[in-house]
């Protein structure tokens, strides 16, 4: 026996409120997989993953204050990562 909602409830939208570090990769099938484990122990706000026209990956990562220094330091440690910044230094 199964139970069948009868109106979907929706989520509020969250907001992402704290810094947000862009990082320069080199893309490959492994990329993702390697983001995910070294992002897993953190709060993230928002991921974006996109590509730019000179075929770099361009990774937008949206974090609470209090780990953006660690976070940064972690990415820039990644084997496929080229650059880490801060948005706003952009």
């Amino acid at each position: 026996m199964s139970t069948v909602l009868e109106t979907p409830v929706p989520r509020p939208a969250r907001v992402a409120t704290g810094p947000t570090l862009i990082a320069t990769a080199v893309p490959g099938g492994r990329l993702l997989g390697r983001l995910a484990a070294v992002l897993s122990a953190h709060p993230v706000q928002t991921l974006a993953v996109r590509t730019d026209p000179a075929g770099r990956a361009i990774i937008e990562i949206t974090v609470a204050e209090a780990h953006r220094a660690r976070i940064r330091g972690k990415l820039l440690r990644m084997v496929d990562v080229l650059d880490v910044v801060d948005a706003t230094d952009v």
